[in-house]
């Protein structure tokens, strides 16, 4: 999704602040600790490290989206999304045309061929349980920044995307890692780089089950 507003704590609810405050104080006690999480009432549970805080009590969130941000000084994000089946997009081109779809919104361009955007990794992850497809892709976007008219940040997104065929459903998983601004996002060919990319392996074991 597009780079965010910055959180306006100070219209935060007393409750919802003191909630906040106690998981900004686990995840500096223990900000590697595995955590898991309930995800649109408890529906959907995944484990993150604790340094990633729910932003939902600071911040409207749509309902189909749950994200976190680390508290570990580095910027980066986790966002999932929970997106309507598209029949017309193949399990094999699922990965990058959420990706690219991504790369459009985060520049803020009405056309992907205006938004800059490489994919540097691509992998096929097989059916697994309910789900139809897992794929996986790693990329770069430059993102327009948030209220800077012309400035823009380079991260590092990668996305899986699980295909719940049954239930019409593909949930995005993006984790965004913020690099230099002078990091290279030249726009690639319609082509993937296949890779043996530990992050891919990473994704494949938490759909294992």
């Amino acid at each position: 999704a597009a780079e965010q507003p910055p959180a306006r704590v100070a219209v935060v609810a007393p409750a919802a602040r003191a909630a906040v405050a106690a998981e900004v104080a686990a995840a500096e006690a223990a900000p590697d600790e595995p955590h898991m999480r309930q995800l649109y009432g408890g529906a959907i549970v995944c484990e993150l490290p604790r340094r990633f805080i729910d932003v939902s009590p600071l911040r409207d969130v749509p309902d189909n989206q749950e994200v976190f941000v680390s508290q570990g000084g580095d910027d980066q994000s986790v966002c999932i999304e929970l997106l309507e089946y598209d029949a017309d997009v193949s399990d094999e081109r699922v990965a990058r045309h959420h990706f690219d779809e991504l790369a459009r919104v985060n520049a803020n361009v009405d056309d992907v061929a205006d938004a800059r955007r490489t994919v540097l990794a691509a992998r096929q992850l097989g059916a697994r349980g309910d789900a139809s497809c897992v794929a996986y892709v790693r990329g770069r976007q430059r993102v327009a920044k948030y209220r800077e008219r012309d400035a823009t940040r380079v991260l590092e997104c990668h996305v899986l995307v699980v295909r719940l065929a049954r239930a019409a459903t593909d949930v995005l998983v993006t984790l965004n890692v913020p690099l230099a601004d002078d990091a290279d996002t030249t726009t690639d060919d319609d082509g993937v780089t296949t890779a043996d990319d530990g992050a891919a392996a990473a994704a494949a074991a938490a759909t294992a089950d």
